[in-house]
C-alpha cells in the first residue's frame, strides 16, 4: 500500500500524535487500522480504533463487532464502540438513510476522538472511492472542489489510504491473513455510488484502460488548483470585520479576484455569518450579482443569511425581524435603547456628546423613527432627513432603526446625522449632552 508516501507528501502525521482508526469491520478499515498499528513505532504515534454500529444492518452488527474486538486485541490497542439507529434519524431529519448514517458515524468519531484526546481521525477511503466521487461531482456539475475528490486532510480527518488502490488494499489483506466482513449491499446497483462502481466504471474502462489513472491524475490536478483558490479566498476574507453572526467587507477587495476567488470567498464568508446549508451555483451567482451591480443598495437572501450590499461593502449577516418601533419617552439622565441605537441624555457638556440648549427643551423628550417629510436645520438649511440619511450613505434598511429625538414637535438630533442647528447650546452654563451610541450592527 502507498500509505507511508501519502502520509508524508501530505504531512498528514506529526510524530507523538494520537490517532483514531474509523474501524467498520470492511477490508477497507481492517486493512488502514492493521497497517497504523503495525507502523506506529516506526511513526511515532498511538493508535486506537472506533466501530460503530449503524443500525441498519442488525444481523451483521454483533459479528462485525466482535470481528473488530478481535483484531484490536490482536494488534494490542484500545477499541471504543458505538451505536445508532439511522433509519428512525433518518426519517426524523428527512435525510437519506446513507447520510442519515454518515452524520451519526462522523458525530460519534468525533466524540470518542474528544475524549480519547486525538489528534487524527484516520478513515480508509482510498483512490477509488476517490476516482467514483469525481464521477459522482462531475455528473452533477460541480465545480473544482468537487472535481478534485476527497481531500486528502480536512480538519482533524486524514485518509492514508486515499492514493492507493483497491487491489493494492486486497492483496494486502491476503497477504496478511486478514478476516474482514463484507458488506452485501455494496454489489448492489441501489444507490448512485454503486451504479457507477457495477455500471460506469466497467464501461469507461471498455474504452480507456487506465481511466483510472487518467481520474485520479485529473483528481489532483483539480485539488492542487482548489488548494490555491482556497488560500486567494481566505487571504481575501481576513480583511473582513466580524463579530457574532456578522462579516463584512469592502467591495474593492474583489475587484481583482478571480471569478473562482470570489465565488470561494462568498463561501468563506457564508459559513462566517452562521450559514448551515450548502450553497447552490444559483446563491452564489445573486452574490456576485450584488457586488458586481452599480446599485448602491440591494440584497440577496441566502438559507439563514441576508447578504447586503451598502454603498462600497458587501455584509453577511443573520435575517433580523422587523421589529414595529413604538416611540418612547426619555428623560434627563437616562439611557433608553431604540433600535439599533443606545440613547443617554446628561445635564452639563459631555465631551463627543452633542450639545443641546437647555433652555429651550423640555426634561421630557421623544425617541421615534423617522417620518415621512421631516426636516431639520443643519449647516444653516432646512434639509430633508431622508436626503441626509443618503448622503451620510446610511443602509436603507437601517434608517426606520435609528432614532430620532424630539421634543413632540421638532427634531433635536438623530445619530450620525447630528443636532438641530436651531436647538445648538449658546451657553455653556445650561447645557444638555445627547450621546448616541451604536448597540447592534
Amino acid at each position: 500500500m502507498k500509505a507511508d508516501n501519502t502520509i508524508k507528501s501530505f504531512n498528514m502525521l506529526l510524530e507523538k500524535e494520537r490517532v483514531l482508526c474509523a474501524l467498520s469491520g470492511g477490508a477497507d478499515s481492517v486493512a488502514l487500522t492493521h497497517w497504523l498499528a503495525r507502523n506506529a513505532k516506526k511513526l511515532n504515534i498511538v493508535v486506537a480504533a472506533a466501530h460503530f454500529s449503524h443500525g441498519i444492518r442488525k444481523d451483521a452488527a454483533n459479528y462485525e463487532k466482535q470481528l473488530c474486538y478481535n483484531l484490536c486485541r490482536e494488534l494490542g490497542i484500545e477499541v471504543f464502540f458505538g451505536e445508532g439507529d439511522s433509519i428512525n434519524y433518518s426519517r426524523k431529519h428527512k435525510l437519506g438513510l446513507e447520510e442519515a448514517a454518515r452524520e451519526l458515524r462522523y458525530a460519534f468519531l468525533e466524540r470518542v476522538a474528544n475524549e480519547w484526546g486525538a489528534d487524527k481521525i484516520a478513515t480508509a477511503h482510498h483512490a477509488d472511492d476517490n476516482i467514483e466521487t469525481v464521477i459522482m461531482n462531475a455528473c452533477r456539475g460541480a465545480g473544482v472542489a468537487g472535481l478534485a475528490g476527497i481531500p486528502p486532510i480536512r480538519d482533524k480527518f486524514i485518509r492514508p489510504l486515499i492514493e492507493t488502490r483497491k487491489y493494492e488494499i486486497e492483496t494486502y489483506i491476503a497477504d496478511n491473513c486478514l478476516e474482514f466482513a463484507t458488506d452485501e449491499t455494496n454489489f448492489e446497483v441501489c444507490c448512485r455510488r454503486n451504479q457507477i462502481r457495477l455500471s460506469v466504471l466497467p464501461h469507461l474502462r471498455s474504452i480507456n484502460a487506465d481511466i483510472d489513472g487518467v481520474l485520479s491524475r485529473f483528481s489532483y490536478q483539480a485539488y492542487i488548483r482548489n488548494q490555491l483558490i482556497d488560500c486567494k479566498a481566505r487571504k481575501l476574507v481576513s480583511y473582513c470585520k466580524t463579530s457574532a453572526n456578522y462579516i463584512e467587507l469592502p467591495i474593492e477587495h474583489f475587484k481583482n479576484a478571480e471569478s473562482s476567488v470570489v465565488a470561494r470567498a462568498v463561501r468563506l464568508m457564508y459559513e462566517k455569518a452562521g450559514g448551515k446549508s450548502m450553497l447552490t451555483a444559483k446563491n452564489i451567482e445573486a452574490v456576485v450579482s450584488i457586488i458586481e451591480t452599480d446599485a448602491p443598495s440591494s440584497q440577496v437572501y441566502l438559507p439563514g443569511i441576508i447578504v447586503k450590499r451598502r454603498y462600497d461593502h458587501i455584509i453577511f449577516t443573520t435575517p433580523v425581524s422587523n421589529e414595529i418601533l413604538l416611540p418612547k419617552i426619555i428623560k434627563m439622565g437616562q439611557k433608553v435603547s431604540f433600535g439599533l441605537w443606545e440613547t443617554e441624555v446628561i445635564q452639563g457638556r459631555v465631551e463627543n456628546a452633542l450639545w443641546l440648549d437647555g433652555d429651550v427643551i423640555p426634561d421630557t423628550l421623544i425617541l421615534r423613527s423617522r417620518q415621512k417629510g421631516d426636516m431639520i436645520v443643519s449647516g444653516g438649511h432646512h434639509k430633508s432627513l431622508k436626503k441626509l440619511f443618503i448622503d451620510k450613505k446610511i443602509p436603507k434598511d437601517d434608517r426606520d432603526a435609528y432614532p430620532v429625538l424630539t421634543d413632540g414637535n421638532s427634531i433635536l438630533a438623530v445619530p450620525i446625522i447630528g443636532k438641530n442647528d436651531l436647538f445648538v447650546s449658546k451657553a455653556e452654563k445650561n447645557t444638555v449632552s445627547v450621546i448616541f451610541r451604536r448597540i447592534k450592527k
